[in-house]
């Protein structure tokens, strides 16, 4: 049985139902009482069919389940799960056979796992590691690969959060979670809409603002414990006008610092005080309206690291990477097709490390059309076209780049891109290409192949592809520019998931990977940009969860080696500096274990336990020396208790231990030009409240 929600007939059209006569009858007599009421008293008809009992037809056992009613009241939500996704998905597809492996993070998801900042959301999802730049940067790597230089891109709300400078993804800080309504991760092969902006990974975060949601919420946490703070308030409200209009606006403000631990040099030195070099406050707002296939987004960032005046190591340092972002999108769908155009702008502050924390500006342009279509019921297409126009220069006019000694530099990209879909009962076949012209490092291409299907409760995807990333302002500034070989940094993939859920309840899944990077640019001791090796990576990613009425339990292994022919390991430094170098790793631990419980002990009590595992890593002391030494096998516990469904309504709390057993925990450095680690705070305390109205 297919159900769809007309919001402005308020009729709901049955057809292709194979139920009993008298289920047609029940139905039919609700759905006129619903028309009825809803007409004549001329109220929302939506109020009055919680108290309906839909039945919907499971296609696959052709039987009969229960089914919330409120997923169809959304049209666009039925024709296509993934609406309003970076995922294009014109066969609307199961996410089980979508050509990527693909995760999806949800507030409640974010809810039951306990977790705090958008950082450690991240590294309970398999693969991903958190690093840090520079001491006070925290940032994420995926496969024991740096995440840096564009390599994986940060989406927020379709804006992109990667500062253009080092193209680094930094996670300090940022959005506040609790106004995050999903997060979609797609891990190594990205569809060819993304596939020339994000070679390894993709993380694009929906805030509340981002979604159609009706009513008001507000929040307020606070995290402490000796010469460790962080303080955050927020609020998101919006609402759907009988005239289609939505309007929608998210706003935060967080403060706090990085960890309260001493700080230590790579040289075992000691810098004290990090409490104060590692203070962060940001500023958030995002704001949505749209109207009949018409939105306008507009977000903005006052984010500042290393604000406390009384800091030391980072005093003159300071850096500011607000800025604003605006983007306009117009839809058109129809039965068989959908457009998509768009335009997105941000007038940003890059990361940089000058006197002046405001000394660069960027401008980004991100343009495109985008066509989704459908044939046969059995071929999908999707066709498009992007730009990029970036734009870089110092606001003083005295100030110019390091090697063009140049004020402004430019990067300007124009891709082409299409994928072509085919499903049939043996397999679903995808065909994707990707063309782009940059001004730097010219013609790029990247072809993609897939294989996936659903065999009832098991399914299998097949994934081979070339990405490559967007160089950065700060690679094109140093590069050694007497070099022929100018191109992008490109990376070649092989991917094969295998997944197996068992009614809804257990589900477990495991992702073998390859990839082999090429023509990877490091930095020199002239501070100059050249063509260096990198080792090949492989792995496995596995993920399994039992959902049980009263607990739920998630928990995944994640490991990956590298190697290529010379047997260097590390990411970014010459192995010839140290012969013991090899078979080595750099800042991300080649085992990682995490294991996240839900217990619902109440219907106003509940629990949740996190803990992660990470095996012996190791580290380069350069450019101060060759030696390695290692940080040694590292075991965090969080944990905490949720109260919902309390005597004061609309009211939820959560409150719990951060490291609870005070581990000595610290994110490496996967560049070797930046020769500083960064500690966790150790044991702290967190309290939640918020306060929450909806109609939905």
């Amino acid at each position: 049985m297919r159900i769809f929600y007309n919001s402005i007939t308020r009729l709901i059209i049955i057809k292709n139902t194979k139920i009993t006569m008298e289920k047609k009858i029940y139905l039919l007599y609700s759905l006129c009482l619903i028309t009825y009421v809803g007409y004549s008293q001329k109220i929302n008809t939506e109020n009055f069919i919680d108290s309906v009992v839909f039945w919907k037809e499971d296609v696959e056992k052709n039987t009969i389940i229960k089914t919330d009613p409120k997923q169809y009241l959304s049209f666009q939500k039925q024709i296509n799960v993934f609406e309003n996704s970076i995922l294009s998905n014109p066969l609307k597809l199961d996410d089980t056979e979508i050509p990527v492996v693909f995760t999806l993070i949800t507030e409640k998801d974010i809810q039951n796992s306990g977790a705090r900042d958008i950082l450690e959301i991240l590294e309970q999802v398999p693969g991903f590691q958190g690093s840090t730049l520079d001491g006070n940067i925290r940032t994420i790597g995926v496969r024991g690969l740096y995440g840096g230089d564009n390599k994986i891109l940060f989406l927020v709300d379709g804006h992109s959060l990667n500062e253009t400078s080092f193209g680094i993804a930094v996670m300090t800080g940022r959005i506040p979670i609790s106004l995050i309504e999903k997060i979609e991760i797609v891990r190594g092969s990205s569809l060819p809409r993304i596939s020339g902006y994000s070679p390894l990974a993709t993380i694009s975060v929906k805030t509340k603002a981002g979604d159609h949601k009706n009513g008001f919420k507000a929040s307020v946490q606070q995290e402490f414990s000796p010469d460790f703070f962080k303080k955050i308030a927020d609020m998101s409200v919006g609402n759907v006008f009988s005239n289609g209009v939505n309007l929608f606006l998210s706003t935060g403000i967080s403060q706090g610092n990085i960890s309260n631990k001493v700080f230590l040099f790579r040289n075992d030195s000691i810098s004290s005080n990090y409490a104060r070099n590692s203070q962060y406050e940001n500023v958030f707002i995002s704001a949505h309206a749209s109207y009949k296939g018409i939105g306008i987004k507009y977000l903005f960032e006052g984010y500042s690291i290393g604000t406390d005046p009384a800091a030391t190591l980072y005093k003159k340092n300071n850096r500011y990477l607000g800025g604003h972002y605006i983007g306009a999108e117009h839809t058109i769908s129809k039965e068989n097709h959908k457009i998509h155009s768009f335009v997105y702008f941000k007038a940003a502050t890059p990361l940089n490390n000058g006197s002046n924390k405001q000394d660069q500006i960027s401008y980004k342009t991100h343009l495109g059309v985008d066509w989704l279509f459908t044939a046969f019921k059995k071929i999908g297409g999707n066709i498009g076209v992007d730009g990029v126009i970036l734009t870089q220069n110092y606001i003083q006019t005295d100030t110019f780049f390091n090697s063009t000694k140049k004020n402004t530099l430019t990067n300007n990209n124009i891709g082409i891109y299409s994928q072509f879909s085919y499903k049939t009962k043996i397999t679903n076949i995808f065909v994707g290409t990707r063309l782009d012209i940059n001004t730097f490092t010219g013609v790029s291409y990247a072809p993609q192949v897939s294989f996936t299907k659903k065999y009832n409760n098991i399914h299998y995807k097949l994934l081979f592809s070339k990405t490559y990333n967007l160089l950065p302002i700060y690679i094109i500034d140093n590069t050694d520019l007497s070099m022929n070989d100018k191109n992008t940094e490109d990376f070649v993939s092989g991917e094969l998931e295998i997944g197996y859920n068992y009614k809804n309840k257990l589900y477990i899944n495991a992702n073998i990977f390859y990839i082999d990077a090429h023509k990877i640019w490091d930095i020199n001791n002239t501070e100059k940009y050249f063509r260096t090796k990198i080792p090949s990576t492989t792995g496995i990613e596995s993920f399994i969860s039992y959902t049980h009425r009263y607990f739920s339990v998630e928990g995944s292994y994640s490991f990956y080696y590298k190697f290529s022919e010379d047997n260097a390991s590390l990411f970014t430094i010459n192995e010839s500096l140290n012969p013991n170098y090899k078979n080595k790793y750099l800042a991300y631990a080649p085992h990682k274990i995490t294991l996240n419980t839900h217990i619902k002990a109440h219907n106003i009590l509940n629990f949740f336990i996190q803990s992660r595992f990470y095996s012996e890593r190791a580290y380069f002391l350069y450019p101060f020396s060759t030696d390695i030494k290692t940080y040694p096998s590292t075991l965090l516990l969080n944990g905490g208790i949720h109260l919902e469904n309390l005597p004061l309504k609309n009211i939820t709390i959560r409150m719990g231990v951060n490291n609870f057993l005070d581990t000595e925990f610290r994110y490496g450095v996967p560049n070797r030009s930046t020769p500083y680690d960064s500690p966790i705070p150790g044991r702290t305390y967190f309290f939640e409240i918020v306060y929450k109205i909806s109609s939905d």
